[in-house]
């Protein structure tokens, strides 16, 4: 909302006060993302399953700009936000007790030309573990059984980037606080598929290409929810 909006609403103060926040929140961000390593692809950006992979999109969005793709409401900002604030609240505590090896350090393969950044690297009963940290609402919380898919595939990309063979994954209920941790082992048979699909996004990447389209037309599943339908077809 434009500031000369704001100011004919009769919840002027509130409004401005969003404003504000949304400023700030921006400015905030925008800092993170500076102080990140230099532009890489991200573990967070690989898992992608077969039906739903785009080589043509990943190349597309590795190529825009960042502040392009910091263009966030001040709803999603504040969720960010929030997940951050549960995050440090475990990573607070384990740098009191002593247990942090390392928290929120990037590791880099220059093979893949790929990082990973693991919420935590602790130490458990003399033993090192990758530590990922996933907070959900109640509903959600109480339904998983086993560890979450995502969160499995990447704490496996974690522990292949440090060379951890083991891990916790850490559930936090948003609602309640409640936990469930999974314990895992490095299984790098769950890396294939997403790897080799890294692989022909590196092919393209390295070779300063665009790929082809995937889809045919706009029309297509993928194309409706890409954000570069509009580049491919029109």
């Amino acid at each position: 909302m434009r500031l000369k909006d704001a100011l004919k609403s009769s919840f002027s103060l509130t409004t401005l006060f969003d404003i504000q926040i949304d400023k700030m929140l921006r400015e905030y961000q925008e800092q993170q993302q500076k102080e990140r390593p230099s532009k890489t692809f991200h573990v967070s950006g690989l898992i992608t399953e077969p039906e739903n992979f785009c080589s043509r999109q990943k190349i597309l969005s590795y190529n825009e700009p960042d502040k392009h793709k910091q263009d966030l409401t001040g709803g999603t900002r504040r969720i960010f936000w929030n997940g951050n604030i549960h995050h440090a609240k475990w990573q607070g505590l384990f740098l009191h007790a002593k247990i942090a090896e390392k928290i929120e350090v990037t590791h880099y393969s220059k093979k893949l030309h790929l990082t990973g950044t693991p919420d935590g690297i602790i130490w458990l009963w003399n033993k090192l573990y990758v530590c990922e940290i996933k907070t959900m609402r109640m509903e959600v919380f109480r339904s998983i059984k086993t560890p979450p898919k995502a969160a499995t595939i990447q704490a496996n990309f974690y522990m292949y980037l440090t060379g951890i063979p083991r891990a916790v994954i850490l559930c936090d209920n948003k609602n309640d606080h409640s936990i469930k941790t999974f314990w895992i082992d490095f299984d790098p048979t769950l890396l294939y598929t997403y790897l080799s699909q890294h692989d022909e996004v590196l092919k393209y990447y390295r070779a300063n290409k665009i790929p082809p389209k995937t889809c045919m037309s706009a029309k297509d599943k993928l194309a409706k929810k890409c954000k570069y339908c509009d580049y491919c077809f029109k």
